[in-house]
C-alpha cells in the first residue's frame, strides 16, 4: 500500500473538489471513501453529483487497496451520456490518447503523447 493517501490520488478529482473537501476536513482518499451519503453540506462550487462521483471513485479505490486486487463496478448505460454520445464507428476513425501525469517531476506534466 502507498504511504501517501492524498486526495489527488482519486481518479477524476479536480483541484476545486480537493479544496472543498479539505474545507470539510476530508484530506485523505480513505476519509473521502467513508464520507457519509447524502452529504450534510452543499459544496460552494460544483454540483453535489460531482462530489458523489469522486466519493464513489474513492470508495472503489479503497476497496481495491483493502482486497489487494483491482475492483471495478459497472455503471448504468444511459442514452446521451458518456460513450453513448459517440457516433457509430467509421473505417477512417483514428484513436489518439492524450493524458496528463501530475506526479512527473516537481510540477507534473500536463500532457503525455502515446502512440
Amino acid at each position: 500500500m502507498a504511504k501517501d493517501d492524498h486526495l489527488s490520488l482519486v481518479a477524476g478529482i479536480s483541484k476545486l473538489q480537493r479544496k472543498q473537501l479539505q474545507a470539510w476536513e476530508t484530506v485523505t482518499v480513505d476519509q473521502l471513501a467513508k464520507l457519509p451519503l447524502p452529504f450534510q453540506q452543499r459544496p460552494e462550487h460544483g454540483s453535489k453529483d460531482g462530489y458523489i462521483r469522486v466519493r464513489e471513485q474513492a470508495r472503489v479505490q479503497v476497496a481495491g487497496r483493502d482486497q489487494e486486487r483491482p475492483v471495478h463496478e459497472l455503471l448504468e448505460i444511459l442514452d446521451e451520456r458518456g460513450l453513448s454520445r459517440l457516433p457509430e464507428p467509421s473505417p477512417g476513425d483514428v484513436f489518439f490518447d492524450l493524458e496528463g501525469d501530475p506526479f512527473v517531476g516537481l510540477r507534473g506534466r500536463e500532457y503525455l503523447f502515446a502512440s
